[in-house]
């Protein structure tokens, strides 16, 4: 026992690894972060972490005591890497590789598809592992000569850290464990081979030990690192292992300020497909609905990239929003694709994918669109597109007739097939009422129509009002009273001339009955709005923001018991419009308490009181 001790004092020499780096302070343990003693260990450095003196970094001069014959019958370290679950194909890393002991045993475990970063901090202990490398023939390995300040390890790219007897000689472990934490993949591992500081018959010196205890002290400043299991199947050494879990995001709308607007600055996930990768550019003629089942809010509208033609005035894909996550995700792209005509203007047509997995044509789906919860589906019918060929006909907005249900499951569209179907007027609305199992529809001649979901089948409501010419008219399900909400809309030659009266009116729909009752004028116009219903507070809200009509601008709440109207002054400035229909698209998301609006490509959350 003795002769071993002597032999690992002699091989310790002094060098310098040092790693270091600037911290934000929230991730900072408590100062001072490290503390000197001038009466120490005389093998340690008197320089201490959290209670536990660093050792020094061994030289390389000791190389050959990592090869020495014994060290099997004294480690047993064949069972070492077998007791990792190491798999073919993955990256993993040796930080304090020396002269590649276990590196080459790494390189073998993880195959010709996996990938070893051998890291070492002396450049004569890299030279030693490249002549190995090379007599070796071995291609999957990578030697890095760390700086002092870097490790070198790609970022979120291994699937696991191996350790062995180097973690107590790190001169700034913190600073190191920080840029560890960076280099592994969600799941992937760090695991701490170290000498029992707890056993004292492991013939090793003091400071070159470490405890469960303090490995677990020192990970515990690292939140995205948890323990999984501590292996003791060594008999000098033990094997503690710790795996990076996801980080938790801030929630983006959990802490909002009441009554007021805050604008969210979201990240958009892009497809795989390069030429599918872009962005959203809103054309503004949509409507937003809320999915409580994905916690998200939901839309139809425009997605700029190379394959679909670029830009287009047209929606032409299926949005969701995560407000928690501030996180924009393009579900599902039409497959249609603007075209440029000889004469500067353009035309939509379809894709050879369209054959196989017929979707919309590219379209402004207005307010004609839904999500319902209960068939976990998102439904559209009707809208506008005036430039669409099918194969070498002009269809215009014929392409565009008739009702198309979205499956969340499949990711698929398909069309509704009825005898009948509500004509395609153009700026039309819908809206889900849950106690008739279907979709009640405001058509642009004034026409209430029903689409049963349980049957698929169209019919005109028994009772509706007589045709009349109206233009941007909103359909809400008001739960309160178990009815359907027909928000303004009104004559659009009317509007052009600024004589809007009917774009304020309100009535209610009677699913049993299928009659019409007028309700409270709205303070201000109505057309294109979105009555939003908040379900905690049981009002709808609009906003309305005008740049050239005389009419109000501002928020409106209603309330359905009371047919009550009433304006709401929030602390913040109304999050102004680009063009002359100021509605704000709207809808509540009620897992969030808070609503999210969206002015062109722009994303705004709003509080109540």
């Amino acid at each position: 026992m003795k002769r071993i001790t002597l032999a690992l004092v002699l091989a310790w020499h002094f060098a310098n690894g040092t790693f270091a780096q600037t911290l934000p302070q929230d991730q900072a343990p408590p100062q001072p972060r490290y503390t000197f003693r001038q009466i120490h260990d005389p093998y340690g450095t008197g320089k201490f972490y959290l209670g536990r003196e660093i050792a020094h970094v061994m030289s390389y001069e000791g190389a050959g005591w990592l090869e020495r014959p014994e060290r099997e019958r004294e480690e047993r370290v064949s069972k070492l890497l077998p007791s990792l679950d190491i798999k073919p194909g993955q990256t993993v890393a040796d930080l304090g590789a020396g002269s590649g002991f276990h590196t080459v045993k790494l390189s073998k475990a993880v195959g010709d598809k996996g990938k070893v970063y051998a890291v070492d901090i002396q450049k004569e202990m890299i030279a030693i592992l490249q002549k190995r490398i090379k007599q070796g023939k071995f291609k999957n390995i990578i030697p890095i000569l760390n700086t002092e300040k870097d490790p070198k390890l790609p970022a979120n790219a291994i699937d696991m850290i191996l350790m062995v007897d180097v973690y107590h000689e790190l001169s700034f472990p913190y600073e190191v464990t920080i840029e560890l934490v960076k280099s592994l993949k969600v799941g992937g591992r760090l695991v701490f081979v170290e000498y029992r500081l707890e056993d004292p018959k492991v013939p090793i010196l003091t400071v070159h030990r470490m405890s469960i205890a303090q490995v677990k002290k020192e990970m515990a400043l690292h939140p995205q690192m948890k323990h999984v299991k501590t292996l003791n199947h060594l008999p000098w050494q033990h094997v503690i292992i710790f795996e990076k879990v996801a980080q938790k995001k801030k929630n983006a709308v959990a802490d909002l300020p009441a009554n007021t607007w805050v604008e969210l600055k979201y990240t958009t996930e892009q497809p795989a497909d390069k030429r599918e990768q872009g962005r959203w550019v809103s054309a503004g003629w949509n409507k937003l609905v809320y999915d409580p089942d994905g916690k998200r809010v939901l839309f139809y509208d425009r997605w700029y990239d190379t394959k679909h033609g670029g830009t287009t005035i047209y929606g032409n894909c299926l949005f969701a929003l995560d407000p928690a996550n501030a996180r924009l995700t393009p579900l599902k792209i039409d497959n249609w694709k603007k075209v440029d005509t000889k004469t500067g203007g353009y035309r939509t047509i379809q894709l050879a994918e369209n054959d196989k997995e017929p979707t919309p044509a590219s379209r402004h789906v207005y307010h004609a669109f839904e999500y319902v919860s209960e068939f976990k589906a998102v439904y559209l019918c009707n809208g506008a597109n005036q430039g669409i060929m099918i194969g070498e006909k002009h269809v215009a907005h014929d392409a565009c007739d008739g009702a198309w249900r979205f499956d969340l499951k499949s990711k698929k569209w398909a069309q509704i097939k009825s005898a009948n179907c509500p004509r395609n007027r153009l700026d039309e609305s819908m809206a889900y009422c849950p106690d008739i199992k279907s979709m009640v529809y405001s058509s642009g001649d004034g026409q209430v129509w029903i689409l049963d979901l349980m049957k698929n089948a169209w019919r005109k409501a028994k009772n509706s009002p007589p045709p009349r010419t109206r233009f941007g008219r909103t359909v809400c399900y008001d739960p309160v009273n178990k009815r359907m909400l027909l928000a303004g809309g009104g004559r659009l030659d009317a509007w052009q001339k600024g004589e809007a009266r009917e774009f304020r009116e309100l009535y209610a729909f009677d699913p049993k009955t299928e009659t019409v009752e007028r309700l409270a004028d709205a303070p201000t116009a109505l057309y294109e709005s979105q009555l939003a219903f908040d379900s905690r507070r049981q009002t709808f809200l609009t906003v309305a923001v005008f740049n050239k009509q005389e009419q109000p601008s501002g928020m409106f709440s209603y309330d359905p018991k009371k047919d009550l109207w009433k304006e709401i002054k929030p602390a913040s400035r109304i999050p102004p419009h680009r063009s002359w229909h100021g509605w704000m698209k709207l809808c509540y998301a009620a897992d969030h308490d808070c609503f999210i609006g969206t002015i062109g490509d722009r994303v705004f959350a709003y509080r109540p009181k």
